[in-house]
């Protein structure tokens, strides 16, 4: 549970709360000002927007300078805050958050009025309504489609009889001799009118929310199914970047630290193999890969048959990563007498989407690139070799054994790389 200190600490969290989630569930679900906004005005601030006009006709502009003002209105921003923040995560917040706006007002405003605060009509009214709106709310979210939808129409309804319920008060106070019976208040055509409106009022407003709910939900499933295929595609921090800007991947120069890992004599064991033997191996190095690697949050991964390309920010995030695969997937691929090499390589590489007009993909090109696949090729099952870029970057962490020379093709000069063996403890 959120503990604030002052009422500055809370809105510095309103403010902030939607960095803890994904831009694209923002982009789905709406930001967190944006839930807050649609929970007053479409839920919360209901009643006390009615009320606060019936105190104002009553008392007249006097009512401005009362503290009931203001207790309403801080108790109705308290509930729609604490709304948003905890009805994602608890279908209870249905109900219980309902009940934080009333049970405020009625705490406060008690102790000010006493057991006069209860005389008032508008006062018992708020508490029932948000009772019976919570209820509905947290039974709708449990409740199936065609429930659901009969709950939707029923909260619209009830939410428009504030306004007759409210008109139905003031009615009392200014025509006194219409409202002294049911009979009297509705021998009134006027009030006939308004009755019918608000009913019609309130079916047509749960019809269209159905309607927009329905239409929502189907965005929003098509919108998750089309996030895990660009996921699969482009890796969850660069889908993040570019549903922020579509700029965000045009093609750039970054330093980054590319890892790449391959099965030593893969093909030839895959020869003599059934084609299903075959898929069940990389299903299983897959998984086992993909596990490892997430928790070090790549910048982007993907495999092409045994090949594992690894993209990362920093190299001792990818030094770390590579000693944990080696060890693992080597213990995952002893079973078919096979292992994985791994090269390492750090700088500049060009990033960004590539491709036609139609069809374009993420990729990072470059000698760095080229590099890190020939250190790959000449490891052999169990080693980890590092370039020196990537050794200058790491400093000490790591124990390092055998140091040697190697020719790169399209390199003048031997390149020297070192081989990992675990992090220092």
């Amino acid at each position: 549970m959120a503990k604030f200190k002052n009422i500055k600490d809370l809105f510095k969290n309103f403010v902030v709360v939607d960095k803890k989630g994904s831009a694209v569930d923002t982009k789905l679900h709406g930001s967190f000002a944006t839930r807050f906004v649609v929970e007053l005005f479409g839920n919360t601030a209901i009643f006390p927007i009615a009320n606060i006009l019936y105190e104002i006709l009553i008392e007249g502009f006097k009512y401005l300078k009362m503290p009931d003002l203001y207790i309403l209105v801080i108790s109705s921003l308290v509930q729609a805050y604490f709304f948003v923040l905890w009805s994602k995560s608890n279908k209870k917040m249905f109900f219980f958050g309902n009940q934080i706006a009333p049970t405020l007002y009625t705490l406060a405003d008690f102790s000010v009025e006493g057991w006069g605060f209860f005389h008032e009509p508008q006062h018992i009214a708020y508490i029932i309504f948000s009772f019976l709106i919570g209820t509905i709310q947290y039974f709708k979210s449990l409740s199936t489609n065609i429930i659901s939808n009969f709950l939707q129409l029923f909260e619209s309804i009830l939410k428009s009889s504030i306004l007759f319920f409210m008109y139905a008060l003031f009615e009392t106070h200014s025509n006194p001799t219409q409202t002294v019976s049911f009979v009297s208040f509705f021998s009134d055509k006027s009030h006939q009118y308004i009755a019918f409106f608000v009913l019609f009022l309130g079916v047509s407003v749960g019809l269209a929310n159905i309607t927009a709910n329905k239409s929502l939900n189907m965005l929003i499933e098509t919108s998750k199914q089309l996030k895990t295929y660009s996921e699969w595609l482009l890796g969850n921090e660069l889908l993040q970047k570019i549903i922020n800007s579509k700029e965000a991947l045009s093609l750039r120069r970054i330093k980054r630290v590319i890892l790449f890992m391959d099965i030593r004599s893969f093909t030839s064991w895959s020869d003599k193999q059934l084609p299903d033997n075959v898929a069940s191996l990389l299903d299983e190095y897959y998984n086992a890969s993909e596990a490892i690697i997430n928790k070090f949050k790549p910048v982007k991964y993907k495999f092409a048959a045994d090949e594992m390309l690894v993209v990362f920010k920093d190299a001792i995030e990818a030094t770390e990563a590579a000693v944990e695969l080696s060890n693992k997937i080597n213990d995952v691929l002893l079973k078919y007498n096979l292992g994985v090499g791994i090269g390492i390589n750090a700088g500049e590489v060009a990033e960004g989407l590539i491709g036609t007009q139609n069809v374009k993909f993420y990729d990072v090109l470059g000698d760095v690139v080229n590099v890190a696949k020939r250190l790959e090729s000449y490891a052999k099952k169990g080693e980890i070799l590092i370039s020196e870029a990537v050794k200058n970057d790491i400093g000490d962490a790591f124990d390092i054994g055998e140091i040697k020379e190697i020719t790169v093709k399209g390199k003048k000069t031997p390149l020297v790389v070192y081989n990992v063996l675990a992090k220092k403890t």
